[in-house]
């Protein structure tokens, strides 16, 4: 099947990738599609999971800051709130107009688990032109469901974060844990170049991969130290850019 490479999103590469295995994550989805509908699924995925020194890629830009960089980061799961997921058509598409929202769910990164199904849903067969995905906060008027959900309960407290990343920061041979949470709102927009078709009765994947090297700014001088505070509004800058999302 053709990829059509979605653009580079912002500094957090999101990239819908569907596989065979994974785990269900949120209560949107539908294993059987309707008549006329094509099937999407959504996953997430994370190539690695150690960050540490690499020569800086080119356009990369230097990240000033006052916080201190260490010699490697071992991420153990990071987590996006996606509260919807926004299919375009087509200006030229005759099948319909508008927009087909999904949501709200959780995009989960394991490297050593693999990619993980996000959501399996029925969307009507046209022509569509992009895609965006929200990174909102969850509504208060979601609590009463959500707060006792084990997949948004972190997500439906009163700090309401969007992303939550989990690891170790390794400094001097010293091992400290952490805990990056962030409560970006933001929108990632990208284009289909060129538009993709859904034909009704037929399969589609979407891919969303997450790059810790990028979320990181990662150079010559190691990682952004998440322990540090001074680097918090850093890294979070970085949080778009470390998204990409294709069809694959």
């Amino acid at each position: 099947m053709n990829r059509y490479l979605i653009n580079r999103l912002s500094p957090f590469i999101l990239s819908i990738v569907m596989l065979t295995s994974g785990i269900f994550i949120a209560g949107c989805s539908s294993n059987s599609a309707p008549s006329g509908d094509a099937t999407v699924t959504t996953s997430s995925e994370m190539d690695q999971t150690t960050v540490k020194s690499r020569a800086m890629d080119k356009g990369q830009p230097v990240i000033q800051t006052k916080g201190s960089r260490c010699d490697s980061i071992q991420i153990t799961r990071a987590r996006i709130l996606i509260s919807n997921l926004k299919m375009h058509h087509d200006d030229g598409d005759t099948a319909g107009k508008g927009t087909i929202k999904i949501g709200p769910f959780l995009a989960e990164f394991n490297g050593s688990a693999g990619a993980k199904i996000i959501s399996t849903v029925s969307v009507p067969a046209g022509t569509y032109d992009r895609i965006k995905l929200e990174f909102h906060k969850l509504s208060n008027a979601l609590d009463a469901t959500l707060i006792a959900d084990p997949i948004f309960a972190e997500f439906a407290t009163s700090s309401r974060n969007t992303v939550i990343v989990e690891g170790k920061s390794y400094k001097n041979g010293t091992m400290t844990p952490f805990t990056y949470r962030s409560s970006l709102t933001d929108n990632l927009q990208v284009k289909f170049d060129p538009a993709i078709t859904l034909e009704g009765g037929q399969n589609y994947n979407i891919g969303v991969k997450f790059d810790p090297f990028v979320l990181f700014a990662v150079g010559a001088n190691g990682p952004l130290d998440p322990t540090d505070v001074d680097n918090q509004k850093d890294i979070e800058a970085q949080i778009k850019l470390a998204i990409k999302a294709y069809k694959k």
